[in-house]
């Protein structure tokens, strides 16, 4: 493996100099000197060391992603939402020349011992809790970023990101109220964050065309697993009440694929017997048949606005402490005009 001192011998330059470099100190080096000792430092494949780097100054470059369960403390990852979100937070942050960190589903006295052993420069905190949410951020003094977190704080070192789940959740409801659709239901696995502002729009909307419901149309299946069997009892435990509707609004586009599948494999016609509507507009809203009438939330935009808040907090910027992405209704195949008997 290259050293730094075998670099200074072949630009004929001292380890300091070679050092100065690495660490970004370029008011102590001739532009020229610098461009010949940063080519040897890629010609020859020279990986600096991590922990001396995070020694030699005050930054890491390490940012921390945070990401907890909305319903219990068994965070998967392979829930389409999150590996989403995870790849375009990567990606951001790569490309101004930092690193993710991921914590998944840790103790908020666990995640402030790795933010400090790493000295992260930040942490952007995904989809938390308010245990976690409050224990974090009453300890950390660094900055920080929520992503579809309650509004909770008015800081200068935190900027808050929500998707406007209020807004998806209205907007669905007056769709569904305009199509003719009044014996309806909400379904999802949890009443909290942002599932629950979903429920609260989707109920004014539909108020909003004098059609009322109450929570007996909010079915709250119990997920403890996050199987596809644990999926289909749940369904089959609420069937009957499911099919006497004529359209079902699913918090999140994985539950209204899956419900579709459940329906059809009843002997249900989708949407002919019932409408199914979702909330994200993943991928497979789009490749299931019939294609997902859902609310499209823009995810990479939520990522990039976020690593952009970091990072600019700090540098010791301003930013808005609080922001709302805003979503739109994707009218496809599985929602049709309701006719009545």
């Amino acid at each position: 493996m290259i050293r730094i001192r075998d670099i200074a011998e072949i630009c004929g330059v001292s380890t300091a100099t070679v050092s100065n470099v690495i660490h970004k100190k370029y008011n102590k080096v001739s532009p020229a000197l610098r461009e010949k000792i940063e080519y040897e430092l890629s010609k020859n494949g020279y990986v600096p060391n991590q922990s001396a780097l995070m020694l030699a100054q005050t930054r890491t470059d390490i940012i921390g992603v945070v990401a907890g369960d909305r319903k219990k403390d068994a965070f998967n990852l392979e829930d389409p939402y999150f590996s989403k979100m995870f790849r375009y937070l990567e990606q951001n942050i790569s490309s101004c020349g930092k690193y993710m960190m991921m914590l998944i589903d840790k103790p908020y006295e666990e995640v402030l011992r790795q933010a400090a052993r790493w000295n992260f420069d930040g942490m952007i905190l995904l989809n938390l809790g308010q245990k976690q949410l409050h224990g974090i951020t009453g300890s950390y003094t660094k900055p920080i970023v929520t992503i579809d977190s309650p509004f909770e704080y008015d800081c200068s070192t935190i900027s808050q990101l929500r998707t406007d789940d209020y807004g998806g959740g209205y907007r669905m409801g007056e769709y569904f109220a305009e199509l003719g659709h009044t014996d309806v239901a909400m379904l999802a696995d949890n009443d909290v964050s942002v599932d629950h502002f979903r429920w609260q729009g989707f109920v004014d909307g539909l108020r909003e065309h004098h059609v009322v419901i109450d929570e007996k149309a909010h079915i709250i299946i119990d997920k403890t697993d996050h199987s596809e069997s644990d999926e289909s009892e749940e369904y089959e435990r609420h069937f009957e009440k499911l099919r006497a509707k004529s359209a079902v609004f699913c918090a999140s586009d994985y539950y209204a694929r899956s419900l579709t599948h459940f329906m059809i494999d009843k002997g249900l016609r989708v949407p002919e017997d019932i409408s199914i509507a979702g909330f994200d507009d993943l991928l497979f809203a789009k490749l299931c048949r019939p294609k997902l009438t859902t609310i499209h939330q823009d995810i990479k935009l939520k990522a990039k606005i976020a690593v952009d808040h970091l990072n600019r907090l700090i540098d010791g910027e301003k930013v808005e402490g609080r922001v709302v992405v805003p979503v739109r209704l994707m009218e496809r195949n599985s929602v049709i005009l309701h006719k009545k008997n």
